[in-house]
């Protein structure tokens, strides 16, 4: 089955090389079209052992298509880094629907892979997803935690890392999550103890309840667990201004 992706269109922002995070099978091969490139052949080559496909752009480019050619085998995208020569922020967001810190742990290629990412940051927003059952063991949570951050440490030692917490949401449509709530207690008490950087948006958001006010306002889904576009945006909003004044705070102190 033929399947295409469609970059979204970055505008300014254009792109000269790609990194293609895909699966190691060796007979799945990819046609690469991007804007005012000629097509491009991805396959895995004999003895290719690299994590990721890196393709070189003629032109620059803002928006790409990625096509699978036929075969009997499944096909995996995992992702794909743009680059190009400029200065300034290269920005990669990870997420699985309904994924939790032990899931990530478990995931051997997603630790084999974020490594070829050499990372300065990593910013880790998990939690919601954790707390979608009755109860809450904190000994259990901690734990995968730790283990989680271990395994940052390992394959990107240089790298600071930054806990957020998760914004109030609710429980089977029904109430605000009690569970969520002692969650984010215990990795906010976790962080503080380890010294951990972490942003505390359970808080900045209004902590237990709030979720009611920002489904009132628009901001939520009907599931009252996802925010709608502009609620992502504002909470984007809220950590980029936390990043950029604790950055302004230790330039001026320097």
């Amino acid at each position: 089955v033929d399947m295409t992706l469609l970059a979204n269109e970055t505008g300014n922002q254009t792109f000269n090389r790609l990194k293609f995070f895909l699966d190691s099978n060796d007979n799945s091969s990819w046609i690469l079209q991007a804007k005012n490139n000629a097509p491009f052949l991805i396959k895995k080559e004999d003895g290719d052992q690299n994590l990721f496909r890196e393709v070189v752009l003629e032109q620059s480019a803002n928006s790409f298509s990625l096509s699978s050619l036929p075969s009997a085998d499944t096909k995996e995208f995992y992702g794909v880094s743009l680059e190009n020569s400029q200065a300034g922020v290269l920005y990669h967001t990870i997420g699985v629907n309904g994924a939790r810190y032990d899931q990530y742990n478990i995931a051997t290629l997603f630790w084999q892979q974020l490594a070829s990412l050499n990372a300065d940051l990593f910013i880790v927003s998990l939690g919601t997803n954790d707390a979608q059952k009755n109860d809450f063991d904190e000994t259990t949570f901690q734990q995968q935690v730790s283990l989680l951050l271990q395994n940052l440490k390992k394959i990107s030692p240089k790298a600071s890392v930054l806990i957020t917490t998760a914004a109030d949401s609710y429980y089977k449509s029904r109430r605000s999550n009690v569970v969520l709530r002692s969650i984010n207690l215990s990795l906010y008490n976790y962080c503080t103890r380890y010294d951990i950087p972490v942003w505390d948006l359970y808080r900045i958001s209004n902590g237990f309840g709030s979720a009611y006010n920002w489904r009132k306002r628009g901001f939520m889904h009907v599931d009252r667990i996802h925010f709608t576009g502009d609620g992502y945006r504002i909470q984007g909003q809220l950590l980029f201004n936390a990043l950029a004044k604790g950055y302004n705070n230790y330039v001026g102190n320097y």
